[in-house]
Order: structure tokens, then C-alpha cells, then sequence
């Protein structure tokens, strides 16, 4: 078996893999590394002997420098020479299911012009009014997509350096939520002062709340 058009998806033990979406490495030399998978193998057309399926993926330089440094340094001394992380960047990797989880897809909301209440204000504010999150029916959705990262801290780097196609708000700034889903579930942060908020947050119904 051969995967390798983007949207194509294999299941591994109740967790999708599908060409084409984030992932994230959670174990191996790679591990603290997103990046995308390219291909997905089994049978006759692996590359390797190991069991199960091979998955093919292609890693991002990390936003992190001092996880683009440690990954350096673990392969360099893995192969004995100097290894720099546009190496790898150009090459796909053969990976296993059990080292590599999924990454969360990201929605964007922004308040609208019914929400100026609450618009660049602090979590402070939405908490002096009572509340644990400001009403869903205040906001619209400025972006749905695969970021290639779940992390927030870059999450907010790319939203404020690197605009993704489709992006149609503001650049990521206090009162904006972010969305990180999956098929399972969600969770909503509430971008503050400093960092993110976890709040209960229910967005409007999604045909009410697109641009």
C-alpha cells in the first residue's frame, strides 16, 4: 500500500494519519519536531524491515532554537560528523506510528464590531464582568486550518510574523481565542497579556460565525 496524495488517511490503532496534515515527533532522535506527513507505506512498497507501516514525513524548521540545537547535536553524535538541521530539512524520514502523534488543527476567532466591550482587553476585564469567557456570538472565525504546530507560543509567532493563507483577521493580539481541535474535542485559549487562558468558551453556530 502506497499513501501519498494529501487528504488520504490511514488509522493506526484508533489514531488517523492522514498525507499531507501535521504531526509532531514524540519520540526518537526527532522528537520535539512538527512537520507534515508525505507518504504512508506498508507491504511490499516499505522501505524498511520494521513492522507495521512506514510513515514518510518531511520536518519544519522548529520556531524553538534550542530544539533545532539539541536535535542537531543527538544526530551528530549519532552519525559522528556534524549534522545541521538543513540536512534533514530536505529529506524525508522514515518514521513508525508509535513515535509521532498527530498535531491539532487551529481556529482563529476575533471579535466583531458588536464585542468592542471586550476587544484588546485583558482576561482581568472578561473576569470582572462575571464571566469565563466573553459570549460566542461576539466573535467571528478569521482562520480554520492545519498550522503544522500546536503550540501556542508559536501559534502566536506565525499569526503575528507569518499570516498563512486564508488568514482573514488581525494579527493574533489580546481578546482573540484559539481554537485546537481534533475530531475528538476542542479547547479554547483566550490570548492575554501574557500567554494564554484556558476558558470555557462556546462559539456561535459555525454558518453564523465564518467571514
Amino acid at each position: 500500500m502506497l499513501l501519498n496524495k494529501p487528504g488520504q488517511t490511514y488509522e493506526h490503532n484508533g489514531m488517523p494519519l492522514e498525507v499531507g496534515c501535521g504531526i509532531y515527533a514524540v519520540k526518537s532522535d526527532y522528537k520535539g519536531l512538527y512537520g507534515t506527513i508525505a507518504e504512508i507505506r506498508s507491504g511490499k512498497d516499505k522501505g524498511t524491515h520494521n513492522r507495521g507501516i512506514d510513515v514518510y514525513c518531511r520536518f519544519l524548521p522548529p520556531i524553538n532554537k534550542e530544539v533545532e540545537k539539541r536535535i542537531e547535536k543527538q544526530l551528530s553524535a549519532y552519525y559522528g560528523d556534524p549534522v545541521r538541521f538543513g540536512d534533514i530539512a530536505i529529506d524525508l524520514i522514515i518514521m513508525s506510528p508509535e513515535m509521532l502523534r498527530p498535531v491539532k488543527k487551529c481556529r482563529v476567532y476575533q471579535l466583531t464590531d458588536e464585542g468592542t466591550e471586550f476587544r484588546f482587553r485583558p482576561y482581568e476585564h472578561v473576569k470582572s464582568c462575571d464571566l469565563d469567557a466573553p459570549p460566542g456570538e461576539l466573535y467571528r472565525v478569521v482562520y480554520d486550518g492545519d498550522l503544522h504546530t500546536d503550540e501556542l507560543e508559536e501559534i502566536f509567532y506565525i499569526l503575528n510574523c507569518r499570516h498563512p493563507e486564508g488568514y482573514n483577521g488581525w494579527s493574533l493580539s489580546m481578546s482573540d481565542i484559539v481554537e485546537l481541535y481534533d475530531a475528538k474535542q476542542s479547547a479554547y485559549f483566550y490570548c492575554d497579556t501574557f500567554g494564554f487562558q484556558e476558558v470555557p468558551f462556546v462559539p456561535a453556530e459555525r454558518e453564523d460565525r465564518h467571514v
